[in-house]
């Protein structure tokens, strides 16, 4: 999911001019060729003559403003645009220079520190320091809307950004509402069919795909995609970008050759904009190997999968979030294969990570302990499988106390609830409360939650009702392949038998 890092110059004033002033003149006239040039590079999607363009910008705005604003800005643009070629290092240095540099001349509430601050917590989120990165957008958002006001162009980027963040959070209904409000104020300022209103729009896509509502994500996605092939051109990351997207719908779908066309048009178009080490071709790599997977040319998949990583490992750094989830698929992959060890190699890699990064106890904790439960169990190993079994049980009951109006922490632990392989994790009082009640926070709108309340029928031995909501959850998914995996339930419960979620389809209760 994209953030929008480029945010819009306001107007600067006050400007010390030291020295002769026609040479000054002259210096802030190549200043504002060299930078709206740059910018214009960068909104092409063409990043090295966007690098050469904003360096000589900074160069220029160094030569008579060295702590003033132009060249804080520049060294944010110039950030922005290494960033996007993946020279993180080099970007983090420049927007802590450009923040440090207005700190100190303008102080923390004025709107130009908060628009670099805004684009540093989108830095930091990529990078998968989501709750550094929540804090600072808040920060900026806050001072934004007080000196700027809804009419400005930097507000309605800061409030796609922060709903970025809360999207990678699995804040989803804290999410939404930003996206709309970005959207709504960007359509005021630009119109319909600007390329920037696309961003929201896309990003709503791909929100609406985590939260299962795929009719709502394809219109989202094609409506993005047409403008942006219309403003920006074919060829454009962006494009790509929407392409990939849509192709991991159409996955999702269950519709796997038109999944297949759309990622292999999108990895061949990243390779060409970006390079073939760019984290972005990675991603539409890790696509196909699902996708492989999923068609059951498994060598494929692997193949896929070990790009993915490579390449995410060089780009990204082996603790990114991006790796961990590529090596949780692979090791799905090698589970079903029956290689056991890989696998397990794999998790553990996965669980090391995410521990280092978040802690042992936060939700994305779960996803690899339970997969490292499966695999155990399938082993014959129970007493350690029961051991992960009950760290996951505890992180979705922490997760669901912690976060009592999330519908997704609620069902993600009626899930375990009703459908764990060990039966002291289960509680199927406890999973049909738990699996109602995130049904009607949700309001009926996702197949998510109907799936849910059929397998926690089917805990209670009410097999009627859970064959009666599973018939609802197939009615109510798009996806064909959701349908194939609901309907092989419907045949546990007519023959008056519970699912048992034994991870042989790696969170199938949720969107990926």
């Amino acid at each position: 999911m994209r953030s929008n890092h480029r945010l819009f110059r306001t107007v600067i004033a006050g400007l010390i001019l030291i020295g002769s002033s026609q040479a000054i003149f002259a210096q802030q006239a190549l200043w504002d060729t060299y930078r709206d040039a740059g910018n214009q590079q960068y909104a092409a999607g063409h990043y090295a003559e966007a690098e050469r363009l904003l360096r000589a910008a900074l160069q220029a705005a160094e030569s008579f403003n060295q702590s003033g604003g132009r060249v804080a800005k520049t060294l944010s643009d110039l950030a922005i645009v290494y960033e996007a070629q993946e020279k993180f290092l080099e970007a983090e240095t420049l927007y802590v220079r450009a923040l440090n540099n207005l700190l100190a001349t303008r102080g923390p509430d004025d709107s130009e520190t908060a628009t670099v601050l805004a684009n540093l917590a989108s830095f930091y989120s990529r990078a998968g320091k989501n709750d550094e990165a929540e804090a600072m957008v808040k920060r900026a958002l806050a001072t934004i809307e007080a000196r700027l006001g809804p009419g400005h162009p930097n507000t309605p980027t800061v409030l796609n950004n922060m709903a970025a963040i809360y999207t990678q959070l699995e804040k989803y209904g804290e999410a939404e509402p930003l996206y709309k409000r970005s959207l709504a104020l960007m359509e005021n300022i630009y119109g319909p069919q600007h390329p920037e209103v696309a961003t929201p729009i896309s990003n709503l896509g791909c929100l609406n795909i985590l939260q299962g509502r795929f009719d709502l994500a394809e219109s989202l996605l094609r409506r993005a995609l047409t403008i942006r092939e219309n403003t920006l051109g074919k060829e454009h990351p962006d494009v790509a970008e929407t392409i990939n997207n849509l192709g991991h719908l159409s996955y999702l779908l269950g519709t796997y050759d038109q999944a297949e066309q759309l990622l292999l048009q999108s990895t061949a178009s990243w390779e060409k904009s970006l390079g073939p080490e760019h984290s972005h071709v990675a991603f539409s790599l890790k696509s196909l190997g699902n996708v492989y997977k999923a068609k059951e040319k498994f060598d494929l998949s692997e193949q896929y999968y070990i790009r993915a990583l490579t390449i995410m490992d060089k780009a990204l750094g082996p603790h990114h979030p991006s790796v961990a989830m590529v090596q949780q698929y692979l090791a799905q992959l090698y589970f079903q294969q029956g290689k056991y060890d890989q696998a397990e190699l794999l998790l553990h890699r996965a669980a090391e990570s995410i521990q280092n990064r978040k802690g042992p106890d936060r939700t994305e904790m779960a996803i690899p302990l339970k997969a490292l439960a499966d695999l155990k169990r399938a082993q014959g190993q129970i007493d350690d499988a029961q051991s992960y079994y009950k760290r996951v049980l505890a992180i979705r009951e922490r997760n669901a106390t912690n976060n009592p109006q999330d519908s997704n922490a609620l069902n993600d632990l009626a899930w375990m609830q009703a459908t764990c392989p060990d039966e002291q994790f289960r509680n199927a009082a406890k999973a049909f409360e738990n699996a109602n009640k995130a049904y009607q926070m949700d309001g009926g709108n996702s197949s998510t939650y109907f799936h849910t309340l059929a397998a926690a029928y089917a805990e209670n031995r009410a097999y009627d009702q859970a064959k009666e909501w599973a018939a609802k959850a197939v009615q109510k998914t798009t996806s064909d392949r959701s349908k194939k995996i609901i309907l092989d339930q419907i045949k546990l419960y007519e023959q008056q038998k519970p699912f048992r979620d034994e991870g042989k389809e790696f969170q199938t209760q949720r969107a990926l």
